[in-house]
């Protein structure tokens, strides 16, 4: 998975599939899109070694941020199209 996020694309999603394009939290319309890609990953409890860390299921996401109050708002690479189900883009 490559961390970098085409912004242009994220951007395009955003107005073709957000309608409202406002914050839920405080109804602001201005956010910036996260320009790398995080992982959220599956929760293997607490008592796990380092190699179980790095091994399991994970979700690509790419964070908008509420300009205003700062909220985030995960969105999933794969649905956005900027990366595959297997990882790969």
């Amino acid at each position: 998975m490559s961390n970098k996020v085409d912004l242009e694309k994220v951007s395009a999603w955003i107005r073709n599939k957000w309608s409202t394009q406002e914050c839920p939290l405080c109804k602001h319309q201005k956010f910036k899109v996260g320009s790398i890609e995080f992982e959220m990953k599956e929760f293997k409890g607490s008592e796990i070694s380092v190699s179980e860390m790095f091994s399991g299921a994970y979700v690509p996401l790419v964070l908008v941020t509420c300009s205003n109050c700062g909220y985030i708002i995960p969105l999933s690479a794969v649905v956005l199209g900027i990366e595959n189900p297997d990882g790969k883009k």
